[in-house]
C-alpha cells in the first residue's frame, strides 16, 4: 500500500509511522511514543534512519504542532524553505520535500503518513484524493492490528 501511494504521488519514499503506548486523561488520549514498522524506499533512496525504531513523541512535538495548526492535518516542508534544524533532517534523509499526514479515528490521530521527494514536487489536491482511499485503508489495518496486538515494529521488512 505505501508502494502505491508512493506511485500516486510521485514519492520516492513513503513512511508509516504509529503512534502507541498512550495514556489517558482529562483532555483526551496521549501517546509517547511513534513506531516506524514499515517504509517503502524506491531503491535509490538512502536508508531512513529511524526505520524500525522507536521515537518520544516529545522529541518530534514541535513537527506534530506544525501538522495539528493546519485544518487538514498536513505538514509539507521544503528544504530551500525551511529553518536549519528542518533543512539539516531533510539533507540528512537526502530529501528536499517532505509532507506529513496526520491520521486517525474520530478525534484520536493513530499514524502520521510521510511522503518523501528528492526533488521539489508540486502536492496537489488531485494527489491528495488519490491516496485518500489508501490512506483510510492503512488507518483500518493499524486500528485492527492494535487491537489485535499484532502490529509491532519487528514485523516491519525494508523492501527495495
Amino acid at each position: 500500500m505505501l508502494a502505491q501511494a508512493a506511485i500516486l504521488t510521485g514519492a520516492d519514499r513513503v513512511v508509516l509511522g504509529v503512534f502507541h503506548n498512550g495514556s489517558i486523561s482529562f483532555d483526551g488520549l496521549h501517546f509517547s511514543h511513534l513506531a516506524i514498522p514499515f517504509c517503502y524506499e524506491h531503491p535509490s533512496m538512502p536508508l531512513l534512519p529511524e526505520f524500525l525504531r522507536d521515537i518520544p513523541v516529545s522529541s518530534i512535538m514541535r513537527e506534530l504542532e506544525a501538522i495539528w495548526k493546519t485544518p487538514n492535518n498536513e505538514f509539507l516542508a521544503r528544504v530551500d524553505d525551511c529553518d536549519s534544524p528542518c533543512r539539516y533532517y531533510l539533507e540528512t534523509r537526502g530529501v528536499k520535500q517532505i509532507v506529513f499526514r496526520s491520521k486517525g479515528l474520530k478525534s484520536v490521530d493513530v499514524l502520521i503518513l510521510g511522503y518523501h521527494w528528492t526533488e521539489t514536487h508540486h502536492w496537489r489536491e488531485q494527489e491528495r484524493e488519490a491516496i485518500a482511499p489508501i490512506e483510510e485503508e492503512i488507518v483500518q489495518i493499524v486500528r485492527l492490528a492494535a487491537t489485535h496486538r499484532l502490529l509491532s515494529p519487528a514485523f516491519g521488512k525494508r523492501r527495495h
